[in-house]
């Protein structure tokens, strides 16, 4: 990103060597791990719904999930993996349509690129 204060200080040390990027197209060996922060009322069985809608409905894996409860409601964050922007937002808008779920938002700014092929893996075995 060009508001990066890291990129900024690389661009102004070196500007005539850094190349402006461009996304491939959507490559299914190719996950993005997303951080999402869920905050809602906590009810029986809230945390296997959040599941059910990123495990079974968008067959997306999950790596960390942490919740906590204080005072009746919850917040939780779920570190996902997901294959582009449009599948993240699908995710998000899928979540804060269930019933006492109030917000879902980005956790951070810490979307990581994760290739995930099965070639990729064995080389760091």
């Amino acid at each position: 990103r060009t508001s990066c204060p890291r990129a900024i200080s690389l661009m102004s040390s070196f500007g005539s060597r850094i190349v402006k990027a461009r996304w491939a197209a959507d490559h299914p060996d190719v996950a993005f791990l997303a951080a999402i922060k869920v905050v809602g009322l906590d009810k029986q069985g809230m945390l296997n719904d959040l599941i059910r809608i990123i495990s079974l409905r968008m067959k997306l894996n999950i790596r960390k999930v942490t919740i906590e409860s204080h005072g009746g409601m919850f917040e939780g964050r779920f570190d996902v993996f997901v294959h582009n922007k449009d599948e993240l937002e699908q995710l998000m808008a899928s979540m804060e349509s269930l019933p006492h779920v109030y917000t879902v938002t980005r956790a951070g700014n810490d979307i990581h690129k994760v290739l995930e092929s099965e070639a990729d893996k064995s080389k760091l075995q």
